[in-house]
């Protein structure tokens, strides 16, 4: 690849408007993982052949790597214009639709690939995943299927259709379907995490230990795995091993310093513990990032509450009330009472 570049580079620059030397310096950039010197040779390369389609369809690759989606999309197209009808570039182009949510003509694409290919596991499970991120189940579960009868040993499409059964609170086929997922490929930390949380739906003390031994292995595939973290504390709190959940969130939010849930679960659990004081750094903490949580609020009031501090519990009791004046949470009338009783305290 170096060899390539140092050619290419020395070319151009004694011929500067030679396409082919930008086409070859660009795929060696992108072999190498350098997208964005890609990009910028594939456009000088366009800029003397618009229609060049190995650069269009290579910028386009490129765009997606570094997360340019509506770029690549652009360029697809015309490969699509300039080319000819190509089953990789609909299924290019429906990926690229799916990353920026466009899931009607992400399935518009697939629809084209696998008009050109309809034997080609991939496809049918690349549109499975957009109808499932566009909340379309039923076809999201056919074309899971559909893979699945092309291809028995599809990790993927275990992993996602185990989703769905999860979603049906139908566990026994998740456990299943994540099973065969981790059977066919072992190093999905995903899949070890979604096969915890289905254990820890199922519940009962058998289940929940099942669900810690799944979380456990899906953090050792990746020691950076917030959910996993997330979901291991959740099943300790079950456990009632309230010491080792706190240990497990903290984990958690010190791969994500924003992740809300982390803070008001470990908080939750401080309470448990009668550490009213840290319990209200986390609840205080949650606050910085959703100032309007009626729920969360109402946790912060009851915590200064048990400190004594009567005045900052009225206060957060009282925004409560004004945030939730529906009363979605039920808690109208006794928060209505415990602000009475602690204004009369104060007199």
């Amino acid at each position: 690849m170096l060899l390539i570049i140092d050619n290419s580079t020395a070319l151009l620059e004694l011929y500067p408007n030679v396409l082919s030397a930008y086409y070859s310096r660009g795929y060696a950039y992108q072999l190498k993982g350098s997208y964005d010197q890609a990009i910028s040779d594939y456009t000088q390369a366009l800029n003397i052949d618009g229609a060049y389609t190995k650069a269009l369809n290579n910028r386009a690759f490129s765009y997606i790597k570094v997360g340019k989606y509506k770029q690549a999309v652009s360029d697809y197209k015309k490969v699509l214009k300039y080319g000819s009808r190509n089953k990789d570039v609909y299924n290019n182009l429906g990926n690229a639709y799916t990353s920026i949510r466009n899931y009607e003509e992400a399935i518009d694409n697939y629809n084209k690939a696998i008009d050109l290919d309809s034997i080609n596991a991939d496809l049918f499970y690349n549109r499975g995943d957009a109808y499932q991120s566009w909340g379309k189940e039923d076809q999201a579960l056919s074309d899971f299927n559909e893979a699945l009868k092309i291809d028995s040993m599809y990790a993927n499409a275990y992993n996602n259709r185990g989703i769905i059964f999860e979603n049906r609170k139908d566990y026994k086929k998740a456990i299943s379907d994540y099973t065969k997922a981790l059977k066919y490929d072992s190093t999905s930390s995903i899949a070890y995490n979604n096969l915890g949380t289905a254990y820890l739906k199922i519940g009962e003390i058998n289940n929940l230990n099942k669900a810690i031994s799944n979380f456990d292995k899906a953090i050792k595939l990746d020691s950076s795995y917030t959910e996993a973290f997330f979901n291991k504390g959740n099943t300790l709190v079950n456990l009632k091993n309230y010491s080792a959940a706190v240990t497990a969130y903290d984990r958690a939010i010190s791969t994500d310093s924003t992740y809300l849930a982390a803070y008001i679960n470990k908080g939750n659990v401080l309470v448990e513990l009668k550490k009213h004081k840290e319990a209200l750094e986390c609840y205080t903490k949650a606050l910085s990032l959703d100032s309007e949580s009626p729920d969360l609020l109402y946790n912060i009031g009851h915590v200064y509450e048990k400190l004594g501090n009567k005045k900052e519990a009225i206060s957060s009791f009282e925004k409560v009330l004004k945030l939730d004046k529906n009363d979605s949470l039920g808690v109208k009338s006794i928060t209505e009472t415990k602000i009475k009783t602690l204004k009369r305290s104060l007199k």
